[in-house]
């Protein structure tokens, strides 16, 4: 097994970048499906993201 280089800064833009687009919760949900895809292998049925310090409300988003 061979180990594979992991830029987690650049996985951090990509994310934001993705989450703010000025688009519906389907285009920025499809946005971070194409961003975690070459990472983590998945089908996304409910996306829901949070921030950890507010908890839902203030900074979270959902799409399907």
């Amino acid at each position: 097994m061979s180990l594979t280089f992991f830029d987690d800064r650049r996985l951090a833009r990509d994310l934001y970048a993705a989450a703010s687009q000025n688009a519906g919760p389907e285009q920025v949900g499809a946005g971070i499906s194409r961003v975690l895809a070459p990472i983590v292998a998945h089908e996304v049925l409910s996306l829901v993201g949070t921030d950890p310090a507010t908890g839902p409300g203030l900074g979270s988003f959902s799409g399907i």
